[in-house]
Formats: C-alpha cells, sequence, structure tokens
C-alpha cells in the first residue's frame, strides 16, 4: 500500500475520533488483502462529500500539530491525495462506512483487476474517479476511465457497462444531456451540469 494512503489515514483515524466516546479507541486492522482503520465518533459531514467540501475537525489542535510536524498533508487536501495515490498504484477506491452513530470505518484494499472487482468496488472507484476529476474542473468518460483501471480500447464496452451501473446506482451523472455520443462525459451526481452552470 502506498505510504502516503496509509500515513493520511492513520493521522485522520487519530484526529477525527470522538473523544466524548468511552470504551472505544483508534484501531488499526491489518489482512491479506486489506487494511481497516476504525475511529470512535462518525463524520461531521456526508463521507460521500470530503473531496469537495471545506474539511471540518472535531479536533482542530491535533489535526494541526498533525500538520505541523508533516505527519499529514496541508488541511483539506489529505483525502484527494489518498484517493489519487490509490488510483496511481491501480487499487480499488477506499471504502468509508459508518458503524450507527458511534463509530467510522476506512478500508482500503489491496490490487485487483477490474474483472474482479465487485459491481460495488467498480462504482466506488468510479465516483471517486468522477470526483478527484470534478475538484479539477475536469469530466470522466469512457477513455479516462479505461486508463483508471488500466484497460485498452478493446475494453470499451465494459467500461460502458460499469458506467451505466454507477449510473444507475446515483452516482454519476451526465456533464452534458445534448453532447453527442463521442463527447459523452461525466460528474458526480451532486456536480453541476453544463445546462445548469450556463443556463443552457
Amino acid at each position: 500500500f502506498p505510504e502516503l494512503v496509509i500515513r493520511e489515514l492513520l493521522a485522520n483515524t487519530i484526529a477525527h475520533q470522538d473523544f466524548t466516546i468511552s470504551g472505544m479507541r483508534p484501531m488499526v486492522e491489518i489482512f491479506n488483502n486489506r487494511i481497516i482503520f476504525s475511529n470512535p465518533g462518525v463524520p461531521l459531514m456526508d463521507p460521500m462529500r470530503f473531496l469537495d467540501f471545506p474539511p471540518r475537525s472535531r479536533n482542530t489542535e491535533l489535526a494541526d500539530l498533525l500538520g505541523k510536524f508533516k505527519i499529514v498533508e496541508s488541511r483539506g487536501t489529505g483525502i484527494d491525495k489518498v484517493v489519487a495515490s490509490l488510483e496511481e498504484h491501480e487499487l480499488p477506491a477506499l471504502e468509508i462506512l459508518t458503524k450507527g452513530t458511534d463509530a467510522t470505518q476506512v478500508t482500503i484494499h489491496s490490487k485487483k483487476l477490474f474483472k474482479d472487482m465487485s459491481p460495488t468496488e467498480k462504482n466506488e472507484s468510479i465516483y471517486w474517479n468522477a470526483c478527484l476529476h470534478y475538484v479539477n474542473d475536469e469530466q470522466i468518460n469512457n477513455a479516462s476511465l479505461r486508463k483508471r483501471f488500466n484497460l485498452t480500447s478493446n475494453d470499451s464496452s465494459l467500461i460502458s457497462k460499469a458506467i451505466s451501473n454507477a449510473m444507475e446506482a446515483n452516482l454519476i451523472k451526465l456533464y452534458d444531456e445534448k453532447a453527442g455520443r463521442k463527447f459523452v462525459s461525466y460528474i458526480p451526481f451532486w456536480g453541476v451540469s453544463v445546462q445548469n452552470r450556463y443556463k443552457i
């Protein structure tokens, strides 16, 4: 696993824990095919919006201290770097789950070929890829996703099916509903389409 990802998620597990919850503490579980980071407390924002919402922390001073000692990235950039690093190493997207009202669990998985990913893993990888592009004022398409999953043009139909599934799961949507087939691109479900952006 990339060092940056481990460092950032471990620091987040410590910095974002809820100290008011007793009987729980940050925990890291290491398995052959995944690492699970758990901490007491649920996120202060929707986990699906970690890339575009301003950062929020329960323990601002602790988070700032970790940044000061260069243990984590500057506030608000860490999750972007995690998503990008996982993609660079051709790893599935991170999985973020809340456990009731008391805990948060983040899981990273070892490398998998596209054909071996579950439908959920494909959906989440496409979603986070769309988020990463969107915050950089870009959109995703069949070609960019083939690059993300290290596939060739012969696999276009596989990506088209995966895109369709991600749209059905309401994770991504068309950027321009009037675009021709060759120019179709996609953005996260919360993104602003070209029609709304320019009031077309």
